[in-house]
C-alpha cells in the first residue's frame, strides 16, 4: 500500500480552516458543541453528550504522547486532518471546505498520526466509552505515531 503524499484538513466553510472548537477554552467548546446539536445539521448533532469531555481528554492524550516522543507542539489544542483522502468527512459539515498540506512541508517533530481517527483509536485502545465491546483489539489503537513512522 502506497502512503498518501499530503493531508486534508476539513472544515465548515464559514468558520475558516485549522481552527477547533477547544481553541477558546472548555465553556466555549461546550456553547459550539451546544449549537451544532441544537442545530442538527452536522454529524456533531448525533454525538454523545460526552463528547466535549472525551475531547479534551483525548487531546491531553494526545499532547502528553506527542511531547512524549520528543514532538514540539505549536499549538495547545490540535488541529485534525487525514492522511490522504477521506470523502465521508464531507459528510460532517453543512458546507464543507478542505485545505491540503503536503507532507514534505512538515517537519517530523511537527505533526502526529493516529489509526485510525484519535477519538476512535483513543477509545479503542483503552476501551473506554465504547458502546460496543467486540472489536478485535489491534496494535495499533490507542498510540501515536511520529511522520518519520508512517
Amino acid at each position: 500500500m502506497q502512503i498518501p503524499n499530503y493531508l486534508t484538513h476539513y472544515y465548515e466553510k464559514n468558520d475558516g480552516a485549522f481552527r477547533s472548537m477547544t481553541d477558546e477554552g472548555e465553556e466555549k467548546a461546550r456553547e459550539i458543541f451546544t449549537s451544532l446539536k441544537q442545530g442538527g445539521q452536522s454529524i456533531k448533532s448525533k454525538f454523545q453528550d460526552f463528547y466535549v469531555d472525551l475531547r479534551y481528554e483525548v487531546e491531553d492524550w494526545l499532547s502528553t504522547a506527542f511531547r512524549k516522543k520528543g514532538g514540539v507542539p505549536k499549538r495547545n489544542n490540535p488541529i485534525y486532518t487525514v492522511l490522504g483522502k477521506c470523502d465521508c468527512f464531507q459528510n460532517w459539515y453543512i458546507e464543507c471546505a478542505e485545505e491540503t498540506i503536503p507532507l514534505a512541508s512538515l517537519k517530523n517533530k511537527q505533526v502526529s498520526f493516529t489509526y485510525p481517527d484519535s477519538m476512535v483509536s483513543y477509545q479503542l485502545g483503552l476501551q473506554k466509552y465504547l458502546q460496543h465491546t467486540n472489536y478485535e483489539q489491534k496494535e495499533y489503537y490507542g498510540k501515536l505515531y511520529l511522520l518519520e513512522e508512517l
